[in-house]
């Protein structure tokens, strides 16, 4: 009923319990039922913007730096074919936002990430877009299905903080108190309250 709840309103759906309850198989079976991709994005101390967004291939950029070195090409020119689709390294949230169809996107254990990364997060699933400096705002086509999970308290307990982020969403919460029995069963035996912005 959750998972149905958040997939036709369209909004993310926090998962917490304890290890093993088969938090992120949630997100496996739904992509398997939608039958779509599943992009996975693992949270962890010290997680930033470029990890999770994008990066350069600066290896790839030099060398065509080199290449271009004794052309005619002018230096905008040289610089503007560097800074494009094919030397960007998409990762997993920029991989969603521009994926061909709705993925699922799963962020997993997003209570080992730092707040700081955290408010960048929220601003994405919030706009559904980013901003890339040389290349300007990726918007996203499809709108991915999320599922964000969390093995401790601290990330329910700020629910108040994750719901002003989303400036009038809804952020569909669901707690999990029951061990892995099988997929089918966690989905039954979970219970959802719905966070609305007044």
């Amino acid at each position: 009923m959750s998972v149905h709840l958040a997939n036709q309103l369209q909004k993310p759906l926090l998962v917490e319990g304890p290890a093993g309850v088969g938090k992120t198989e949630i997100a496996k079976v739904m992509s398997l039922a939608l039958g779509t991709d599943l992009i996975r994005l693992q949270c962890y101390e010290g997680l930033d913007t470029s990890t999770a967004l994008y990066e350069w291939n600066y290896q790839r950029q030099l060398l065509q730096l080199r290449i271009d070195e004794h052309s005619e090409i002018s230096t905008s020119d040289r610089q503007a074919s560097i800074f494009s689709d094919a030397f960007l390294l998409k990762r997993p949230l920029l991989r969603a936002i521009t994926h061909h169809r709705s993925p699922v996107l799963l962020i997993d254990e997003l209570d080992r990430a730092d707040e700081e990364f955290e408010s960048c997060l929220l601003e994405v699933l919030s706009d559904w877009q980013v901003s890339i400096p040389e290349l300007g705002t990726v918007e996203a086509t499809f709108i991915p299905h999320v599922i964000i999970t969390s093995s401790r308290d601290e990330v329910i307990g700020r629910v108040e903080e994750i719901r002003e982020g989303f400036e009038g969403n809804h952020l569909l919460v669901v707690r999990q108190g029951l061990p892995m029995i099988g997929c089918r069963y966690i989905v039954l035996s979970i219970y959802a309250t719905m966070v609305a912005t007044h």
